[in-house]
């Protein structure tokens, strides 16, 4: 639903300015500077030159701050995370957007915003798109069927 939101040419026309990030379970701060940096036109500044984190985060405030953006940090995995990099988006009222998707309630809870939690699906649509994405729009050979029909049910 993000990724379709985040490649939506109407919406990419409403921000100076789009970041995909996906925040890996292995999160690195200085990672995910350089992929803002790389997003905001920033990087090739940067390049080369022994920058510290600080003056990293403070010229990607300094950007951001009059610029209208959209930022996706996709499967943050523990609250901890957004906690510091929160401090680099600028809350200008300028109809700048955050979205973050995580797995984890915490994440959710401790940004205080608003949620949304999509519908599990039912296990027709499971089993659906479990062929879909592991057959390539194939059908499932007969002797995984079984085995295959166990893993949709556990992970509606």
């Amino acid at each position: 639903l993000i990724k379709k939101i985040y490649n939506n040419n109407e919406v990419k026309k409403l921000f100076s300015y789009c970041v995909w990030i996906t925040v890996s379970k292995d999160y690195k701060a200085t990672e995910l500077l350089q992929i803002l940096l790389k997003g905001c036109g920033l990087f090739e500044s940067t390049k080369g030159k022994d920058i510290s984190e600080d003056d990293q985060k403070s010229k990607i405030q300094k950007f951001l701050e009059k610029k209208k953006y959209l930022i996706v940090l996709d499967d943050i995995g523990e609250p901890e995370v957004w906690a510091e990099v929160e401090c680099l988006f600028p809350d200008n009222n300028n109809g700048s957007a955050i979205l973050i998707t995580s797995r984890n309630d915490g994440v959710a809870n401790y940004t205080g915003s608003k949620s949304y939690y999509p519908p599990l699906l039912d296990k027709d649509e499971s089993w659906k798109l479990f062929c879909k994405k592991v057959f390539k729009g194939g059908e499932c050979p007969s002797v995984l069927e079984s085995i295959g029909r166990l893993m949709t049910e556990k992970c509606r």
